[in-house]
């Protein structure tokens, strides 16, 4: 049944538009309750980005203020200590970043699998 001035289309079978929907919903729900967490993450991956660039900017200012000075070889060694702890420290949140991105598309692949099924199950029995 094809009507006309609208998109609703139905291979013959009988359907209940308000499961469909309820289904749609329920799965949307799911979808949107994820959306916070990607933002979440999206946003927390720019500030670690600007504190990085920040971070590396003030390691350049600094070593170049350095070489003006007569303790030169004991600050750069400083300095090297501190990069590598703020390197650890990134790399530490890249893991969870990584981590947390890797479960949410698993979420969504699984929500995925069961929306396929329940309208596989339902274009069955139709």
């Amino acid at each position: 049944m094809k009507e006309q001035g609208s998109f609703a289309f139905s291979d013959g079978g009988s359907s209940d538009p308000k499961e469909k929907e309820d289904e749609e919903d329920e799965s949307q729900l799911t979808i949107d309750s994820l959306q916070p967490s990607i933002s979440t993450l999206k946003t927390q991956l720019r500030c670690q980005e600007e504190a990085k660039i920040l971070l590396r900017d003030q390691c350049l200012k600094l070593e170049s203020k350095s070489e003006n000075l007569e303790s030169q070889n004991a600050r750069l060694r400083l300095y090297k200590v501190e990069n590598q702890m703020l390197k650890r420290a990134n790399s530490e949140i890249e893991y969870h970043y990584q981590k947390d991105v890797t479960t949410i598309v698993e979420k969504m692949a699984a929500l995925q699998v069961t929306r396929r099924t329940r309208y596989e199950n339902w274009y069955a029995f139709n």
